[in-house]
């Protein structure tokens, strides 16, 4: 018989024995006709996800677009239709327990509720050594997410899952090249007022940078209702602290502006109050969280947009030309040994002729036909076993498994960026304390499928990055910020956390779990650990990862989330 779960506000977490035949009035879900539908998100192409289902069905994913995911029990068919965004910014994770069918947005809930069989090893080696699964895993064996591009069909008996991936099918665009602009300017636009609609008290992250600068700047032009800015402040690190970037904004935008100090909220301090679906940066910084989330909860906050995603939508941090290699494949060599040495002379040292044909066509070439990631490289982390690394193979992880299909190697290699994106901002959002809805424009799928449209020749230049949304936010942004080239960031306070955080420090330390499953040698993780509190590490980010695994491990032992209230059992009458 089934029963209905909800797991709180933010998702829902729901399990079915068999597939009813009858409809009731869910909690937590929507009658419409004979469908029952459970959703968590926007739609930003259409108000009707119920009709876009009568009228395609299963296929009803491919016609859809937003920041979404959703379950719709078809009483009539006796199928239930697990769906999300194309890129899987929204999770949904799913689970089969003999005849029951277990499916939920938050990953912890699912897990309490559904329980697992043990801890998934392929799952931790990945997230070790390349900081994302392979494929639909998650961390706990008998639990698995849909992938971008991926519906699941359930009819009371098997699970059956559904390609629905479109971004291998993107026309070239009729626009010329000096119409870029303006088209992308307009969709970025249409993405914010998509993102917002419905909401009157919309926050924006305004980082200093240039994406979320942009979504700051087009978001208090379009929206009819005054947005509010909020940062992460850095007032004791020089090489951290954006605020004279942020200010620069501020000063053509002048909106409210709430600040978050990131230097009385350092990562490794502070104490976790729950058990995380799965390990991730979270796990290391519980003070930010809980600070975010107060500043959010206090301004009374209907929703936040982000620049997340910009770099890998808008070609930013240095675009490789990959495109060349397109171009080769495409019978149209003639000067692609010499563009590819023009390419390569700009890189940082001056590269040859050699780097370049090497770099830019004949390894993606090679990778395209192998089926490995465009920026895949060789893991060598010092403080993992030897048999633990023979065992697992971690030097070669993130180099197999699922890829996103794409019309060609230039294609590939953005989205192949984007979906790991896509993933880091699924997984973060969805474990944040934010008592609202986090929205991330620049990765809608309107925006990302006219990226792709343009021709790579006219979007990527071998001396600047980002040229269209450069070009397309001349007065919008201030010249500086339209122009910057920089970008802040630091470790510091990374290193002051781990440094003052002497009780996280010795829960590292001590008696690591990550040592006790034969992960990592004491020792050499000891030493890690030593090194990492005066910067001296020499692998920063995979010591941020085996960290938080280890922090994870241990708030399994000593966390579980409350069951989520079971609201109606039986069979729905």
């Amino acid at each position: 018989m089934p029963s209905w779960h909800v797991s709180d506000v933010r998702g829902f977490t729901v399990s079915a024995t068999g597939v009813p035949i009858e409809l009731a009035s869910i909690p937590d879900a929507t009658v419409e006709g004979r469908l029952l539908i459970w959703f968590d998100g926007y739609l930003s192409n259409t108000p009707d996800l119920a009709e876009v289902y009568r009228l395609w069905a299963t296929d009803a994913p491919r016609h859809l677009r937003g920041d979404f995911a959703a379950a719709i029990f078809d009483a009539d068919a006796g199928r239930i239709l697990l769906l999300h965004d194309e890129l899987g910014l929204k999770p949904l994770f799913w689970s089969v327990q003999g005849q029951t069918l277990w499916f939920g947005t938050r990953l912890e809930a699912l897990r309490d509720l559904a329980g697992y069989s043990g801890l998934d090893e392929d799952y931790i080696a990945d997230y070790i050594s390349a900081g994302e699964p392979s494929g639909a895993r998650t961390p706990y064996r008998g639990i698995s997410r849909l992938l971008p591009g991926e519906a699941l069909v359930w009819d009371g008996v098997t699970a059956k899952s559904l390609d629905v991936w479109t971004l291998d099918q993107v026309e070239p665009t009729r626009l010329r090249p000096e119409q870029y602009p303006g088209a992308l300017r307009a969709r970025m636009t249409d993405a914010i007022l998509a993102a917002t609609a419905g909401k009157s008290r919309v926050f924006c992250q305004l980082s200093g940078g240039l994406d979320s600068s942009s979504v700051v700047a087009l978001a208090t032009r379009a929206l009819s209702q005054p947005i509010e800015a909020v940062s992460v402040v850095y007032p004791k690190s020089y090489a951290a602290d954006e605020r004279a970037w942020m200010r620069i904004v501020l000063d053509l935008y002048p909106v409210k502006w709430h600040q978050i100090d990131g230097d009385a909220c350092l990562p490794f301090n502070g104490e976790a109050d729950r058990a995380l679906g799965e390990p991730n940066e979270l796990c290391l910084r519980p003070l930010w969280d809980q600070a975010y989330a107060r500043v959010l909860a206090e301004g009374g906050a209907d929703v936040m947009l982000t620049g997340e995603g910009g770099d890998n939508v808008l070609l930013g941090d240095h675009p490789v030309p990959y495109f060349l290699a397109d171009r080769l494949l495409a019978g149209r060599w003639r000067g692609v040994p010499a563009e590819a040495g023009r390419w390569a002379g700009a890189e940082r040292g001056r590269r040859s002729v050699v780097y370049g044909v090497r770099e830019f066509i004949a390894k993606p070439i090679f990778r395209r036909f192998t089926n490995v990631p465009n920026d895949f490289q060789m893991r060598d982390i010092p403080w993992l076993t030897k048999a633990y690394r023979a065992r697992m193979d971690t030097d070669h992880r993130g180099g197999r498994g699922w890829l996103p299909r794409s019309g060609s190697i230039a294609d590939s290699f953005t989205l192949q960026r984007l979906v790991m994106m896509a993933r880091i901002v699924s997984t973060m959002e969805h474990q944040w304390m934010t008592p609202v809805p986090i929205r991330h424009p620049l990765m809608d799928l309107d925006l990302v499928r006219f990226v792709l449209s343009m021709d790579w020749e006219h979007k990527i230049s071998a001396t600047q990055d980002r040229l269209v949304q450069r070009a397309a936010m001349r007065g919008i942004l201030p010249e500086a910020t339209r122009t910057r080239e920089t970008k802040g960031g630091s470790s510091q306070n990374w290193i002051d956390g781990l440094a003052q955080g002497r009780a996280w420090y010795e829960r590292l330390t001590d008696a690591p779990r990550i040592a006790a499953r034969g992960y990592a040698d004491l020792a050499a993780w000891r030493t890690a650990a030593a090194q990492a509190r005066i910067a001296r590490t020499t692998a920063h980010m995979f010591f941020d990862r085996t960290a938080a695994l280890e922090m994870w491990l241990q708030s399994l032992e000593t966390h579980r989330d409350p069951k989520p209230a079971l609201v109606s059992q039986g069979n729905p009458a």
